[in-house]
């Protein structure tokens, strides 16, 4: 034990590789290789290093890592996934048997032989051979990203192979007119994604939370909804309005629906509610995505005069920045007014 001593102990990086260096019981300097270029492991395993070597205990890190395959590490990853609400299953699912078909045979590679190379080419690949948009493909690298640090977590690798996303344009907020939202309605055929369309438009909320929806979900006496699986995991109340409420009302008595069930209202998954809207819009001969009805919640509610911090509350933003882009439409349509004001004729 070295309790009877102070210990000196730094993180330094050599040719690229960070080390623990110290000076033990004699003043003699010691150097520990990390045995990592990344900087927030080295930090974790130095501070791991530090603890351990004051409790006279030194950890090897020249241990190997278990051998593992990346086809068992995916089968045992999604099996945690199963854990998850639906929503967030299906979108790992997706993202690693995308990844084990670039992979080809090395899914038989161990764990440990994935590199960032194998990414950067997994990207171009995405971009080239599928043609995927930026937004995909950085939708796909988070979850990659987070299924690399649950292997970190198990002890499988010390690194992970994603780096960073790729850079996206800030697409401008589709605000739609009253008739537009109609010719979108009119080509629904389906009764029960027409309501879950007037649920997305009249509460504002988000795809996965409208799906994870129950009947006992909706306060029908106190005109308000339980959103409980949200982006933030902390529930949040929709108040009801007058017009959804009738129509929740008729839908109920028109299905012989148990307004106190623990069903789910809308039994589809993510991909399917998506290419229902897509092919409706189609019809419809609009473009728009099926996030704008949150937007067009959101604007239509400020331009209605409701305050910003209210608009916050409602959606479940954790910061009012993310609310605040609503109003640029609203500034737009200000300007416009101004424009079109001609009181003095001036040459």
């Amino acid at each position: 034990m070295i309790d009877c001593i102070k210990l000196y102990m730094t993180l330094v990086q050599k040719r690229g590789i960070y080390h623990a260096v110290w000076r033990d019981e004699t003043g003699k300097q010691r150097w520990k290789s990390l045995k990592t270029k990344d900087k927030k492991t080295a930090i974790r395993l130095f501070n791991q290093f530090k603890r351990l070597y004051l409790q006279g205990k030194i950890l090897k890190l020249t241990e190997s890592l278990p051998k593992i395959i990346f086809k068992e590490f995916c089968d045992e990853f999604l099996k945690h996934c199963e854990t998850k609400k639906d929503s967030t299953y299906e979108s790992y699912s997706y993202t690693f048997k995308k990844f084990s078909r670039f992979l080809g045979y090395r899914i038989n590679d161990y764990l440990t032989n994935i590199t960032t190379k194998d990414i950067d080419d997994f990207i171009y690949y995405c971009q080239k051979q599928l043609k995927n948009k930026n937004v995909s493909i950085n939708r796909d690298l988070r979850q990659l990203k987070a299924g690399f640090n649950k292997a970190i977590e198990w002890g499988y690798i010390r690194n992970n192979p994603v780096k960073k996303l790729l850079k996206q344009e800030k697409k401008a907020i589709k605000v739609l007119k009253i008739e537009e939202i109609q010719r979108i309605f009119n080509n629904v055929k389906n009764e029960k994604f027409k309501l879950f369309l007037k649920f997305a438009i009249l509460t504002g909320m988000r795809r996965g939370e409208l799906l994870n929806l129950k009947w006992s979900d909706l306060n029908l006496d106190d005109k308000y909804i339980i959103v409980r699986e949200t982006k933030s995991h902390k529930d949040r109340y929709i108040p009801i309005s007058n017009e959804l409420f009738k129509i929740i009302i008729k839908y109920i008595e028109d299905n012989n629906i148990n307004p106190k069930s623990n069903q789910k209202i809308f039994n589809w998954a993510p991909s399917s509610v998506t290419h229902m809207f897509i092919d409706a819009t189609r019809k419809a001969g609009i473009s728009c995505r099926l996030h704008d009805l949150r937007h067009n919640f959101a604007t239509y509610l400020l331009k209605s005069g409701v305050d910003l911090k209210v608009v916050q509350e409602i959606l479940g933003h954790a910061d009012i920045k993310t609310t605040s882009i609503y109003l640029h439409a609203i500034e737009e349509d200000k300007r416009k007014a101004v424009n079109n004001l001609k009181i003095l004729k001036l040459a």
